[in-house]
């Protein structure tokens, strides 16, 4: 039970730094899009990159938010497969009630 669940809080820091590697390429590419578009003149106004920095940042939390419910689910879901699995599952023993064969 302890290696089970060491393994599953590994895997939540893993997700956890994956999701977060690409929110920074995400706000870097922002903030670097920013300077180039100020640079070739696109836009001066300071307020669009400011909302377009803010919209990626809230992006950016709502997707580690939303792999994180993915991985939750999928997880919980490993039960009811398991369940299913044995309800499908065909008797690998003879009934009980069926007579036994005498062997000579």
């Amino acid at each position: 039970m302890v290696k089970a669940s060491s393994n599953n809080m590994l895997v939540g820091r893993w997700i956890s730094m994956r999701s977060d590697l690409i929110s920074a390429v995400l706000v870097g590419s922002t903030g670097i899009l920013a300077v180039l578009s100020k640079e070739t003149n696109y836009t001066d106004n300071r307020a669009y990159i400011g909302v377009a920095i803010t919209n990626v940042l809230k992006i950016t939390g709502l997707l580690s938010f939303t792999i994180k419910i993915i991985a939750e689910t999928e997880l919980a879901m490993n039960g009811v497969e398991r369940i299913k699995e044995y309800v499908e599952k065909k008797d690998l023993e003879k009934d009980w009630n069926e007579p036994k064969v005498a062997i000579d």
